[in-house]
C-alpha cells in the first residue's frame, strides 16, 4: 500500500473562500472613465500617457537623457521561490514579460510603445544605460545591450547574481544613479542574498537593504540596512538621498545616510552598537503599503519657508491616492509635515505603485490597475488578481504645457556644461549623467568655474562638482572651499569629494568636518576614514573626543538621535582602524576602548570606570557583560559586575542590558546577586525567564495564582513559568479555562499543559480542556491525548460522553488502531462514521490490463481532470488517460504530458515535476483553436506551442502506452467537452467529486477501489457546506456594523501579541494599518483562513534542535552563524546553527485558525467593525 498522507484540505478552503465573497465587486473601468473619478488637489490636472493593450501590468518606469520612457511589465507577478521550487526555472526559461520604449509621450494620443526586449518573468526594476538598460530578474542584475542600434536588445550581460528570489514582492527595484558613478538598488524584507559582483567579490545581502554598486558590477556594497521596502528613493536639489518605508511604520520619508540602520523586519543593523534612525513623522499616511516618491520641482508652484524646504509626492496605493509630505530643514534635522493629497481616486482599482519625476518637470504615476493589490491578499490564482490592465497616468499644474525637453544624450560632450547653467532640472541632470559616462577633462575648467561660482545655484554648483570629479582629475582647492561654506549641502560634498583621497590635505579638511554641527556633514566626513586601515594619533583622538562628545548627548528628539548615529558612526571607524588610544580625556578614552576587542574592551573600561564622573552607559555594560559571561572565572570582570548590581545608581542600567542581550549562558554566573537585584522590581519576569533564574519561581508561582482573570500580566506570569519548567498542569488548566474569550492566554495556557504531557495531572487537565474550550482549542488537547503513550484518558472521556465524538477525525483514529474498538461503544461509533465518509479512490497495480475502460473519445475543445497520487519512480507508463499508439495524458520524467501519438508527438509538457506520494490535482484543456494546457494543483504549468486539433478514439482511465502501466492512486476523475479556465479548474478541484458507481463498475485488471481517510485535499460537500455557513455568519457580522470602538480593546486582547496598529503592537505578524482598505471578503477570508495567502516572511518555522527541542515561531534573520526565531510573548531566540538538526518553513501562518469563532458573536462583530475602520 502507498503510505498515508494527512489532506490538510487548504487549497480547497481557499477555492471555497474566493466563491463565498459576499459583495459586489467593483469592475474594472476604461481610463476614460477612471480619469473621470480622480479628485485632483486645486491647480493640478491628470491626462492618460498610456494603458493597456500595449503596456500590460506595468511595473516601474525610467526617463533616459533623450527624454524616452522606459517600462517593464509584470504580468507573472507574484511568483514566490519560497512556495515554488520551479520559480528559478522561470527565470532561466522566461515569461511573458517585457522592456518597453515610449519615444515620444507628449502627442495627444498616447502613442504605443516600440518593445525593447521580451522573454523575462517579473522584472521589478529598469534603469537606462548607455545603449540599453540595466533590468532586475530575479537573481540577477542585467545589463540588456542594443550593440547593432535597431532599437532592440541583443547582448545580455550578468552584471550582478546571488539575490534571492524567496519573495516576489521584494526582488532588487527603484535602481536609481547617484554622485560618484555609484547605482542603487534596493531589496525587501524577505529575501537572503549572496551577491556576486563581476569583481568576483561576494556580499552577504539579506532582508531589506540598500546598496550601490559602479558600471559593470564591481565595488558592490551595503549602504544601509532597513526599513521595510524601500520603494521610495529620491535623490533631491541639494544632494541628500530620501527613501520610504512601505508599511507606513512612522516612516513614509526619511533622508539616507550611509551606514545607517532603519527600523525593520529582522532588525538587521551594521553594527550592535548602532541606533535606529529617528521617526520624523508624526502623522501617518495610511495603508501598508506606500509605494513610490518623487521630489515637487518646477514647475509646480510652491512657497517653500525656507532654502532647504522640500515637497515630494508619494505614491499610495492602499489608500488609491498620491499624497505629499513637506519636509522643512533647519537646525541640524527635517522637520516633516503632512501636506495635500494631490490626487484621490473613486475608482477603487487605482494603484498607484510608483511616482517619478518626468523630462518635462510634471509627474508620472505608474498604476498597477488592480482590484487586489496586497502581495498576500489572495493566491496568485485568484481571478481577481487582473493579469491584463495598467496605466501611465501623468499629473501637471493646469496652466503648464508639458513639452519635450532637449536631447542631452545627442549633446556633444563639449556642450553638456552649459546644459547646467541654462537647462530645466531634467536637462540639468542629464548633463551630469552624460558627463559621468562620455565626459572628458577638456571640460573641467568650465565645471570648476561653475562650482566655484558664489552665484550659481546650490543644485548648479553640486552638480557641476559631481561632474568634475566624475571626470578622474584633480578635484583641486573644491573640498576647501565648500568646506568653508555656510551651507550644509557644499560642506557635506566637500567630505565626499575627500572620500576617496588619501592626502594630508584633504584628510585634514575632512577631519574639520566631523565636528560639524550639521549631522549629514558630520556624516560624510566620518566616510572618509570609514575604510582607512591606519588613522595618526591625531585622527584617533579626534575622532574619539567627537564620538565620545556625541554619545553623551542623551537630548531626546531627532537631533539627539543623530548625535547617537555620529558616535556609532565614529566608533565603527576606530573598530576598522584597530585604533587605540592613550591620551587625551577619560570620556575620550573610555569611547574608543568600545572599539577594542571584546576581552581587552572589558578591562580597560573596567579600569576607567573610577575616572568617569558617571554611572557605566549601555555599551559599557554591554561590553563587560559579554567578557564576564564568557569567562566567567575571571575575578576582575565578576567584581565588577558585582559591585555594579549592588549600587542602586548602577543596577537597573546593569538589568535593562542584561535583559536586551541577544545571547545569555544557560547557567548565568552570579545567579544569585541578579536574584536580589531583580526580586520585587517591574523586570523581576522578564528577569527571571530571560536569566532564567529558577530562584523565582516560588514567588512566581505565588503571584501567579492570586492574578485575577483579565490581568495582563497572567500571560508574563505562565509565561516565565513555563521557561523556567516551574509551570504545573493545575494552574495552566485554570488559566485556560478562566482567561476571557478570544484571549491569547487561553491558547499559551493549552499549549504549555501540552508541552508538559505525560502525568496523570496533565492528562487530567487535557480532557477538561477537550470538554471545554472551544473547537480549535478543543482539537489541540485531542491532537496531545491521541499521541500520549498511554491515550486511555481520551478513550475513557469519549465513552463518557466528556468530549464531543464529532471532534474526533481520522488521524486521531490512526493514532488509537491499537486499542480493541470492540472495548469502547464511542470508538466504534467513531470508526463506522468515518468509515461511511471515507474517500473512495482507485488503485492501479502497474500492467497493461489495469485501466477503466471508458472508451472516451476527445474530439474538438475538451478538459479532463483527476487527482492521481503516484509513488516513486513516475513515468512516462503512469497516466490518467490514454491508448496505446494513441493520445497518452502520461507523466513523463514525472512531469504531466499530453502526447497524440507517434505522428503527432508531444503536445504540451508540464514545466515541473509531480511530487510523489502526494496527491496531486492535474488537468488538460484543449481549445477551439487545438491549443492545449496543462494545469498542476490548479494553477496553468504549460501551454502548447503547436495546434492539435485531432480526434482520439476508444481511450481509457489509467491506460497507457508502455506495457509497465500504472501504478498508483486516482479519484475525482472528470471531463468536459469545453476548455475551463484557471479558475474554474481551482474551484472545481476544491470539493469532492465521488466517481460514479457506473464509472467505477468499468475497472479491468487488478484495478481495485480502496477506501481512504488521507484522500486528496479537497472538502466533502458536507464541509463545504459548513464552510459556506461559517462565511455567511461573520460575512454578516461584517455588514451589520459592529461597534468599532467596542472592538480597539477585543483587539488588543486578542490581536495585538503578534499585530501592530500604528506603531503599537507585536512584530510577529503584518501591521494591519490600513485593514479597512481591503475588500470585505480579502478581510474576512484572511481572518478566517489565516494561511491561505501567508507572505513569506510570514510563514511559521518548525526547528528541531540538537538537543531535541522542537521550537516553532518567525524567522526573522539567518546567516552563516545562527537563526533567530520570534515566538509570541517571548525574547527573540538566537540558535546557533551548529545546535539546529533540522529546519523547515511550513504554509502555515502563524496566525491560529478559529479566532473569530473563539470570541462571542457580539465581540466578533466589534472587532470586523475596528479592523474594517482601519483606513
Amino acid at each position: 500500500m502507498l503510505p498515508p498522507q494527512r489532506a490538510l484540505g487548504l487549497g480547497a478552503l481557499v477555492a471555497v473562500a474566493s466563491a463565498l465573497a459576499a459583495q459586489q465587486r467593483p469592475l474594472p473601468l476604461e481610463p476614460a472613465d477612471e480619469l473621470a473619478r480622480f479628485e485632483l488637489a486645486p491647480g493640478l490636472a491628470a491626462e492618460l500617457v498610456a494603458s493597456e493593450p500595449g503596456a500590460p501590468k506595468v511595473v516601474d518606469i525610467a526617463f533616459d537623457d533623450s527624454a524616452r520612457m522606459w517600462a517593464i511589465t509584470a504580468t507573472e507577478y507574484p511568483y514566490d521561490g519560497n512556495e515554488r521550487a520551479d520559480a528559478a526555472d522561470k527565470y532561466k526559461g522566461g515569461g511573458g514579460d517585457r522592456v518597453l520604449v515610449f519615444d515620444d509621450v507628449w502627442s495627444k494620443e498616447p502613442r504605443a510603445p516600440r518593445v525593447y526586449a521580451d522573454g523575462l518573468f517579473q522584472p521589478l526594476a529598469i534603469l537606462p544605460w548607455r545603449d540599453g538598460a540595466l533590468v532586475g530578474h530575479g537573481p540577477e542584475l542585467l545589463f540588456l545591450r542594443d550593440t547593432d542600434g535597431d532599437g532592440r536588445a541583443d547582448a545580455r550581460e550578468v552584471w550582478l547574481s546571488g539575490f534571492g528570489i524567496e519573495d516576489s514582492h521584494l526582488l532588487p527595484h527603484r535602481l536609481m544613479r547617484g554622485p560618484g558613478e555609484w547605482i542603487y538598488v534596493a531589496q525587501g524584507a524577505f529575501n537572503y542574498s549572496k551577491v556576486r559582483g563581476s569583481d568576483g567579490r561576494e556580499v552577504r545581502f539579506d532582508l531589506c537593504k540598500l546598496a550601490r554598486l559602479r558600471e559593470g558590477g564591481r565595488d558592490f556594497e551595503i549602504v544601509c540596512w532597513g526599513p521595510n521596502n524601500i520603494w521610495g528613493l529620491v535623490l533631491d536639489a541639494r544632494g541628500q538621498m530620501w527613501i520610504q518605508e512601505a508599511n507606513d511604520l512612522g516612516m513614509p520619508l526619511m533622508p539616507l545616510f550611509h551606514g545607517a540602520a532603519y527600523k525593520g523586519i529582522g532588525d538587521d543593523k551594521p553594527h550592535a552598537h548602532a541606533p535606529w534612525q529617528p521617526e520624523l513623522a508624526p502623522f501617518q499616511m495610511g495603508g501598508t503599503g506606500l509605494s513610490g516618491l518623487a521630489e515637487l520641482g518646477p514647475p509646480f508652484a510652491l512657497e517653500p519657508d525656507g532654502p532647504g524646504d522640500q515637497t515630494f509626492a508619494v505614491a499610495n496605493p492602499i489608500a488609491n491616492s498620491l499624497q505629499s509630505i513637506r519636509a522643512h530643514e533647519g537646525g541640524g534635522i527635517w522637520r516633516l509635515e503632512r501636506g495635500p493629497d494631490l490626487l484621490v481616486s473613486k475608482d477603487p482599482w487605482f494603484r498607484p505603485i510608483a511616482v517619478h519625476n518626468g523630462p518635462d518637470g510634471c509627474l508620472y504615476i505608474v498604476d498597477w490597475y488592480n482590484e487586489i493589490i496586497s502581495h498576500n491578499e489572495v493566491p496568485r490564482s485568484d481571478p481577481r488578481r487582473d493579469k491584463q490592465r495598467g496605466r501611465i497616468w501623468r499629473v501637471r499644474p493646469s496652466e503648464h504645457v508639458p513639452v519635450r525637453p532637449r536631447d542631452v544624450a545627442r549633446a556633444p560632450a563639449a556642450e553638456l556644461p552649459g546644459f547646467l547653467l541654462d537647462g530645466t532640472r531634467f536637462e540639468k541632470r542629464a548633463a551630469w549623467r552624460e558627463l559621468e559616462l562620455r565626459g572628458t577633462l577638456a571640460q573641467a575648467p568650465a565645471l570648476f568655474e561653475l562650482a566655484e561660482d558664489p552665484k550659481a545655484t546650490v543644485e548648479q554648483r553640486l552638480l557641476a562638482s559631481w561632474s568634475v570629479d566624475a571626470l578622474g582629475g584633480a578635484v583641486n582647492e573644491l573640498p576647501l572651499r565648500f568646506s568653508m561654506h555656510w551651507d550644509a549641502a557644499l560642506q557635506a560634498e566637500a567630505a565626499r569629494l575627500c572620500e576617496p583621497l588619501a592626502r594630508d590635505r584633504q584628510r585634514s579638511t575632512a577631519l574639520n568636518l566631523v565636528g560639524a554641527y550639521e549631522p549629514r556633514v558630520a556624516l560624510a566626513a566620518l566616510r572618509v576614514f570609514a575604510t582607512r586601515d591606519a588613522l595618526s594619533p591625531a585622527e584617533i583622538e579626534r575622532i574619539a573626543e567627537i564620538g565620545a562628545a556625541a554619545a553623551a548627548d542623551r537630548t531626546v528628539n531627532p537631533l539627539g538621535a543623530y548625535r547617537q548615529f555620529i558616535a556609532s558612526q565614529a566608533r565603527a571607524v576606530l573598530e576598522h582602524a584597530h585604533a587605540r588610544l592613550d591620551r587625551g580625556s577619560a570620556e575620550a578614552r573610555a569611547f574608543a576602548a568600545l572599539a577594542l576587542p571584546d576581552r581587552e574592551s572589558a578591562h580597560a573600561l573596567a579600569a576607567l570606570w573610577p575616572e568617569l564622573a558617571r554611572p557605566p552607559r549601555a555599551e559599557e555594560i554591554d561590553r563587560l557583560l559579554i567578557a564576564h559571561w564568557a569567562e566567567p572565572t575571571e575575578a576582575a570582570l565578576a567584581d565588577a559586575v558585582r559591585t555594579a548590581l549592588g549600587r542602586a545608581e548602577s543596577r537597573d542600567a546593569l538589568v535593562e542590558r542584561a535583559l536586551a542581550a541577544t545571547v545569555v549562558p544557560r547557567e548565568v554566573p552570579l545567579r544569585a546577586a541578579w536574584g536580589d537585584a531583580v526580586r520585587g522590581t517591574p523586570q523581576m519576569l522578564r528577569a527571571a525567564r530571560k536569566l532564567r533564574l529558577g530562584e523565582l519561581a516560588p514567588e512566581l508561582t505565588t503571584l501567579a495564582w492570586r492574578e485575577p482573570p483579565g490581568s495582563a500580566q497572567r500571560v508574563e506570569l505562565l509565561r516565565t513559568l513555563t521557561e523556567l519548567g516551574a509551570a504545573t498542569p493545575e494552574l495552566c488548566l485554570r488559566y485556560a479555562l478562566d482567561a476571557l474569550p478570544g484571549e491569547s492566554l487561553q491558547r499559551e495556557a493549552l499549549q504549555a499543559l501540552v508541552a508538559m504531557q505525560g502525568s496523570e495531572e496533565c492528562a487530567s487537565a487535557l480532557v477538561q480542556c477537550a470538554a471545554s474550550l472551544p473547537d480549535p482549542l478543543a482539537r489541540i488537547a485531542i491532537d496531545a491525548l491521541s499521541n500520549m503513550a498511554g491515550p486511555w484518558r481520551l478513550i475513557e472521556a469519549l465513552d463518557e460522553g466528556t468530549i464531543d465524538e464529532a471532534r474526533i477525525d481520522a488521524e486521531h483514529l490512526a493514532r488509537l488502531q491499537d486499542y480493541d474498538f470492540d472495548k469502547s461503544a464511542a470508538l466504534a461509533r467513531i470508526a463506522a462514521a468515518l468509515q461511511r465518509d471515507a474517500a473512495h479512490v482507485v488503485a492501479f497495480y502497474g500492467g497493461d490490463l489495469d485501466r477503466i475502460d471508458t472508451d472516451l473519445v476527445l474530439d474538438g475543445p475538451f478538459t479532463i481532470a483527476a487527482w492521481v497520487r503516484l509513488p516513486e519512480p513516475i513515468t512516462n507508463a503512469d497516466g490518467i488517460l490514454g491508448r496505446r499508439g494513441s493520445a497518452d495524458f502520461n507523466f513523463a520524467d514525472g512531469r504531466p504530458r499530453f502526447y497524440a501519438g507517434p505522428q503527432i508527438g508531444d503536445v504540451v509538457i508540464a514545466a515541473r515535476a509531480v511530487e510523489p506520494d502526494r496527491w496531486t490535482h492535474v488537468a488538460f484543456t484543449r481549445d477551439a483553436t487545438g491549443i492545449a494546457r496543462v494545469y498542476v494543483d490548479g494553477e496553468l504549468s504549460a501551454t502548447g506551442a503547436k495546434p492539435c486539433t485531432s480526434r482520439f478514439d476508444g481511450l481509457d482511465i489509467g491506460a497507457t502506452t508502455p506495457p509497465e502501466g500504472t501504478f498508483g492512486l486516482l479519484t475525482g476523475w472528470r471531463s468536459w467537452d469545453r476548455a475551463l479556465d484557471e479558475a474554474e479548474l481551482a474551484q472545481e478541484s476544491a470539493v469532492a467529486q465521488p466517481m460514479s458507481a457506473e464509472l467505477l463498475g468499468l475497472r479491468r485488471g487488478r484495478a481495485e477501489i480502496v477506501r481512504t481517510h488521507s484522500g486528496p485535499p479537497v472538502l466533502s460537500p458536507e464541509r463545504a457546506a459548513q464552510a459556506r455557513a461559517r462565511w455567511d455568519k461573520y460575512a454578516a457580522l461584517l455588514r451589520g456594523g459592529g461597534d468599532a470602538l467596542a472592538g480597539r480593546p477585543v483587539f488588543e486582547r486578542t490581536c495585538m501579541t503578534c499585530h501592530a496598529v500604528g506603531g503599537k503592537g507585536g512584530t510577529l505578524a503584518p501591521p494591519l494599518d490600513g485593514a479597512g482598505l481591503r475588500s470585505a471578503d480579502g478581510l474576512l477570508a484572511a481572518i478566517l483562513y489565516p494561511s491561505r495567502a501567508v507572505e513569506g516572511g510570514y510563514r511559521q518555522w518548525r526547528i528541531r534542535t540538537r538537543a531535541g527541542d522542537d521550537l516553532t515561531g518567525i524567522v526573522v534573520r539567518r546567516d552563516e552563524r545562527e537563526v533567530v526565531l520570534r515566538r509570541v510573548g517571548l525574547d527573540d531566540l538566537a540558535i546557533p546553527r551548529a545546535d539546529i538538526a533540522s529546519a523547515e518553513i511550513t504554509s502555515l501562518s502563524a496566525m491560529p485558525d478559529g479566532q473569530l469563532e473563539s470570541l462571542p458573536d457580539a465581540e466578533a462583530a466589534a472587532l470586523l467593525a475596528y479592523l474594517a475602520a482601519l483606513r
